[in-house]
């Protein structure tokens, strides 16, 4: 395990400073990336009762099947735009957006059909919410209620 003293001198943004989990459990590195303490730590709670390549999969949406060239990647960028037929408000779209520096939490965007399945991922994670809702507003999109998409 990495001295703490270490880590700290490679002056992390304080949002991906590793968490005491982090630093105690050992876990999947993909995990480190997003730039929500309380994230990493659910998805380090909960690593060996989920799916990772379903999590993955949803969290990237059609990237991982077009890794392989097989798709159309400007049509599935066209139905993500806001108003076009699949766009945001889809109840099958699932993933988180970034829409800047990923390690700026106000950068992300989680979709609706994504805290539908994956709420427990984003549970004590406000500061998604409110970088979600902010990004809705700018679109004319009504804000997202954790506590109703839940239901």
């Amino acid at each position: 395990m990495p001295d703490e003293r270490i880590l700290t001198a490679l002056r992390f943004p304080e949002n991906l400073a590793p968490t005491s989990l982090q630093l105690s459990h050992p876990h999947s590195s993909w995990i480190d990336v997003f730039p929500f303490p309380e994230m990493r730590d659910n998805l380090i709670r909960y690593e060996g009762y989920f799916s990772h390549a379903e999590f993955l999969t949803d969290l990237l949406g059609n990237l991982i099947s077009c890794m392989d060239g097989a798709c159309d990647l400007p049509r599935k960028w066209t139905n993500a735009l806001p108003g076009s037929k699949n766009g945001d408000d889809a109840p099958d779209r699932r993933g988180l957006i970034l829409w800047g520096e990923p390690y700026q939490r106000e950068s992300w965007e989680v979709t609706p059909g994504f805290l539908r399945k994956w709420w427990w991922v984003v549970k004590g994670c406000g500061e998604l919410i409110e970088s979600t809702n902010r990004w809705r507003t700018v679109r004319g999109e009504r804000p997202l209620r954790m506590a109703v998409l839940l239901q």
